[in-house]
């Protein structure tokens, strides 16, 4: 069992990957932006490819999204009002997202992916107000074709970054030894040629002097 684990751990990445973003688009209590951060730095690891796991991160939240809209259309505003009570949805809150929503549209929809405390809420209302399904789709899927791959790359990258700050931390010594030797290396250089100018200068003086006794 360990050993089929181990030679699909990478297939387990993508599945864990698309699982986790799929059900906190849904209303799993797991932030997005870790997942996608952890997903960033299994990249970095070199554990998933990045390609693979942009893609299985992708459908576990625009899936995820439109799950939460089915939900919503279905179940319609008395099951909105009560998920908003259940996660403690201050009434001010649903109202300013409502009127959003209203004025906005498909923009609302892709705005709220960037906004933490509306991005959960508002696939559900989306789909409890009836929104168009064509113009929820259009948002969700262009919010998360900008959010999953930014959100993965800056996580690379820094993991990227963090490793260079491990190397450096454990060759900090022998780079501080030859910046040492190169800067007296460098120092040593100027000060014999300035004292090769110095001896120079005091040779010509000493000729200069001796020439009106020779004469």
């Amino acid at each position: 069992m360990l050993d089929f684990i181990s030679a699909n751990m990478e297939q387990f990445s993508y599945a864990g990957i698309f699982g986790l973003l799929f059900f906190s688009s849904v209303g799993l209590p797991a932030p997005e932006e870790v997942i996608l951060i952890i997903a960033g730095y299994l990249v970095s690891a070199g554990l998933v490819n990045i390609w693979g796991a942009m893609i299985a991160a992708f459908f576990g939240v625009f899936l995820g999204d439109n799950l939460a809209y089915h939900i919503g259309f279905k179940k319609g505003e008395g099951f909105l009002r009560g998920l908003v009570g259940r996660f403690k949805i201050s009434s001010r809150q649903f109202s300013r997202a409502k009127s959003f929503l209203d004025c906005h549209c498909t923009k609302a929809i892709f705005l709220s992916r960037f906004l933490l405390g509306v991005r959960f809420l508002m696939p559900y209302m989306a789909g409890a107000f009836k929104l168009p399904r064509a113009k929820f789709t259009t948002g969700a899927g262009l919010a998360a074709l900008i959010w999953v791959p930014g959100v993965i790359v800056l996580s690379f990258y820094f993991s990227q970054a963090l490793d260079l700050v491990v190397i450096f931390k454990n060759i900090k010594h022998w780079i501080f030894i030859g910046l040492i030797f190169v800067i007296g290396f460098i120092a040593g250089v100027k000060e014999f040629k300035n004292g090769v100018k110095t001896k120079s200068r005091l040779t010509t003086n000493n000729q200069q002097q001796n020439y009106p006794e020779l004469s």
